[in-house]
């Protein structure tokens, strides 16, 4: 059975002669939603984050692709980025996913159930904010631990090229 209002939506890839073009087109009888941008430095877990965020805006706002009212756009890109969020990564499952993995340093924790979900790591820091597993603070502790394991990184290497030049 399926859900009122989703039946019969194609997703259509659009070629393009640009390089590094991804654009996507969803169609659902006369409506539709394009998507496209440059994503030269665009990952996979962005491309299907777009997927997503463009299915929110079909099931969600049907009948809203004529609106040019900058607030409700705003809004309904907020919403259209929640829909992605717990459409890539639904709530049971993903609070298994976070319980399996206690006991990870944070950035091992989060790189995990990115893996797991194919999305970005913003992705999984936005949820578990809005699933109140934790609070904004996440996001500049995350960035301080991302910057000082990026540092040891970078110095355990630095400090093996200079042992090995003498």
């Amino acid at each position: 059975m399926r859900p009122s209002g989703i039946s019969g939506i194609k997703i259509r890839f659009i070629d393009s002669d640009l390089k590094n073009f991804f654009a996507s087109r969803f169609l659902q009888g006369r409506r539709s939603c394009n998507s496209g941008e440059c994503v030269e430095t665009h990952s996979n877990e962005r491309k299907i984050f777009t997927l997503a965020h463009e299915l929110g805006h079909l099931l969600l706002h049907p009948d809203s692709f004529l609106d040019s009212e900058q607030k409700e756009i705003n809004k309904q890109e907020k919403e259209a980025n929640a829909f992605a969020g717990y459409f890539l990564m639904p709530d049971d499952f993903f609070r298994k996913k976070i319980e399996e993995s206690k006991g990870l340093h944070l950035i091992d924790l989060v790189f995990h159930i990115k893996r797991i979900f194919k999305v970005s790591y913003k992705a999984v820091l936005t949820r578990l904010i809005e699933m109140k597993l934790t609070d904004d603070k996440i996001w500049s502790n995350f960035l301080l631990n991302m910057r000082s394991a990026i540092m040891k990184n970078f110095l355990f290497t630095w400090n093996r090229f200079i042992a090995g030049t003498r």
